[in-house]
């Protein structure tokens, strides 16, 4: 009886030329289609004074002469943790050494002008590196006092080999009363360490800029390779080492970094010092990361697409070209999108929280990591504008940045054509339907 029934179930289908379903879709809503690469899209370029520069895992060190976006000099601050408590150094203990280890992460720069001869300083903070402001610290407050006599500088060009299991390290000798005054406390512990050493301020300096435009380099602070190792021998042993770490829930990492956009392209000048600046003159967008600039993006063109009466998106994408291609300085391999709301705090847009609610992959659903063959980065944004579009969220401005989890330590800088580009311009490619009553 099954089976018949089946048969039964099967038989319109055979030897009929009828249509199913075609009263499901409105009559005329094919013809309310519409596709467009035109809605307006306007964008400046803003420096960034908002970002967190402590809490990092990775420090900055360098000193970069960009071409297009001047010069960038960055240090760091650290403090330090105890890696194994020492409960006695032993009789007589005398300092044989003191180095400083930081493990190399990476580099920003040609490798071959990376080779500029630079000068790396070591300096102790003399105060407590008190805990961050409820902002956070940023380049406007991250100054903490420091002895004008260094404790270790290194003059190299640097390379960074690797060594051993710990991969490569950047070592910086020190003055070795720094490690007497380590074994004059007769132990070593969580308690006792900010008394002996409070922080140390690591910089570079390029001497050589003729030679090449130097470098901006990353190391590992959240390393338990990173830190000070204090070498001596007692009165009846040799070879003793003690580390410490700037690894540890206790350390305060901070970077520091300066711009001097003297000899920056004059339009980028421009641009950060006039929101006003006219476009068309001069397309590019710009984006640099640490407390560097990012891009306001606004699409009044919605506002007039709004008014035409409800609609369903089927599909919004935001096209971002990139202008430049410098091997020497690449770019970031992944951009993002946010608002600020009304507290200045930022919020994703709906977009990512949808592919976060259903676990779908943000690179696939959402966009923003580069396309090396078209040269772009792409977002889709169906979410975000149907929801302008439909009355749900307001038409704000939206962010294009660095990640937040990555801006504060990411090196490399970007440059993208703006939607007044004649050739290849940013723009959103949009797919939606008017609804009928």
């Amino acid at each position: 009886m099954a089976m018949l029934l089946v048969a039964l179930l099967l038989l319109p289908a055979c030897g009929t030329n009828e249509k199913y379903g075609i009263d499901l879709i409105p009559q005329g809503w094919n013809d309310s289609l519409q596709m467009t690469d035109t809605l307006t899209v306007s964008a400046y370029c803003s420096p960034d004074d908002t970002l967190r520069m402590d809490g990092v895992e990775f420090g900055i060190l360098g000193h970069l002469e960009d071409p297009i976006f001047g010069t960038t000099s960055a240090h760091l601050y650290t403090n330090l943790s105890v890696a194994s408590p020492v409960q006695s150094y032993g009789p007589e203990p005398e300092i044989d050494s003191i180095v400083l280890f930081l493990k190399f992460a990476d580099y920003y720069g040609n490798n071959t002008k990376l080779r500029s001869l630079m000068r790396f300083e070591v300096f102790e903070v003399l105060s407590d590196m008190p805990e961050p402001p409820a902002g956070g610290y940023n380049a406007y407050n991250t100054s903490f006092p420091i002895d004008a006599q260094p404790l270790g500088v290194l003059e190299t060009a640097p390379l960074f080999p690797i060594e051993g299991t710990e991969g490569a390290l950047l070592k910086i000798r020190l003055n070795p009363n720094l490690g007497t005054r380590f074994l004059q406390a007769d132990s070593l512990n969580s308690s006792n360490i900010r008394s002996i050493l409070k922080g140390l301020k690591v910089q570079a300096t390029l001497l050589s800029p003729g030679s090449g435009n130097g470098a901006l380099m990353r190391f590992q602070l959240s390393s338990t390779v990173s830190g000070i190792r204090i070498y001596y021998h007692t009165a009846n042993q040799d070879g003793q080492v003690v580390r410490t770490t700037t690894s540890g829930s206790t350390s305060l990492h901070v970077n520091a970094v300066s711009y001097n956009r003297t000899a920056a392209q004059p339009d980028l000048i421009q641009k950060i010092q006039n929101p006003q600046f006219d476009y068309s003159q001069a397309p590019n967008l710009y984006i640099q990361p640490l407390q560097g600039i990012r891009i306001a993006l606004n699409i009044p063109g919605l506002d007039s697409l709004k008014n035409t009466g409800p609609k369903i998106v089927n599909r919004a994408e935001l096209i971002i070209p990139v202008a430049e291609e410098a091997p020497e300085f690449g770019r970031p391999s992944s951009l993002i999108l946010y608002m600020l709301n009304d507290k200045g705090q930022f919020q994703l847009l709906p977009d990512v929280l949808f592919a976060d609610q259903y676990n779908l992959s943000l690179s696939t659903f959402f966009g923003g990591f580069y396309d090396a063959e078209k040269k772009e980065y792409r977002f889709r944004i169906t979410r975000h504008i149907h929801e302008i579009l439909n009355g749900s969220n307001p038409n704000k401005t939206i962010w294009l940045d660095y990640s937040l989890t990555n801006k504060s330590s990411s090196l490399p800088r970007v440059v993208l054509r703006g939607p007044k580009d004649p050739q290849n311009k940013l723009r959103i490619e949009l797919s939606l339907t008017s609804i009928q009553d």
